[in-house]
């Protein structure tokens, strides 16, 4: 019996939901593995049904481990992916637009945690460098395996 591609679609989804809910606990023990914040980005822009909902839970997910503030995410995204529509309309280079994405994301989240600290006065203990670390990682990421 044959197997559709329906049903394979929907368990590469699974798996990836799987996946993403293990891998996220890690990157609270082990400082060195990235949010995979690009592949979220990414997700969220081309995805279709399901797979937008996978990544928005894991970017909750995220948020809930590591005390980062729904609002800023969510408005970092917003931002994200209205200038990812803007870029996508001027830009001909289609596989270029992932990785703007990316770096557009870090760039608002790291402005939004200034931002949010001077106003408010509260502490963020963010070194750059891993955050830099973070977003090659995540570039490299979304380069080998974002569609």
């Amino acid at each position: 019996m044959q197997r559709s591609g329906y049903d394979e679609n929907h368990l590469l989804k699974g798996l990836l939901l799987v996946g993403l809910i293990l891998y996220e606990p890690l990157t609270t023990k082990i400082a060195w593995l990235p949010p995979l914040f690009g592949l979220a980005v990414w997700g969220l822009y081309r995805g279709r049904g399901w797979s937008r909902w996978i990544w928005l839970v894991y970017l909750c997910l995220y948020q809930i481990d590591h005390s980062i503030d729904l609002f800023l995410l969510f408005i970092a995204l917003f931002i994200t992916l209205k200038a990812l529509d803007l870029i996508a309309r001027v830009l001909a280079c289609k596989s270029c637009l992932k990785y703007f994405g990316v770096v557009i994301f870090y760039g608002i989240l790291m402005v939004g945690f200034w931002i949010d600290s001077t106003l408010f006065m509260r502490q963020f203990h963010i070194s750059y460098s891993l955050v830099g670390l973070y977003l090659v990682l995540d570039l490299i990421v979304v380069g080998l395996y974002a569609d």
